[in-house]
């Protein structure tokens, strides 16, 4: 009873778990893209949205209240980091039937 259960409970927890080899590869294209933008989301909102640059607080007129960007940037940056590691530890879990 309880076997089953913990069976049940380890297949409800990878939505890409009983995906086959095409589908499978085309959910890893999809994860390294959404890291990729992520990523990329993440350093415009840490590095490149100072002043030398366009679409800066200074050059729209916002002012220069630039620490609400620089949180939201390490949460990208940090959920990029957790979609890839999920993705690296299901990847090494799958075991062929």
């Amino acid at each position: 009873m309880i076997e089953t259960y913990v069976a049940e409970l380890g297949k409800r927890r990878s939505a890409s778990r009983n995906l086959g080899e095409e589908e499978g590869a085309a959910m890893r294209k999809f994860e390294l893209l959404m890291i990729t933008v992520l990523v990329i989301a993440g350093l415009y909102f840490l590095v490149f949205h100072r002043a030398p640059f366009p679409l800066n607080h200074e050059s729209v007129g916002l002012g220069n209240l630039h620490s609400v960007h620089d949180i939201l940037g390490i949460a990208l940056m940090g959920v990029a980091g957790i979609i890839g590691w999920r993705s690296m530890r299901l990847a090494r879990a799958k075991t062929p039937d």
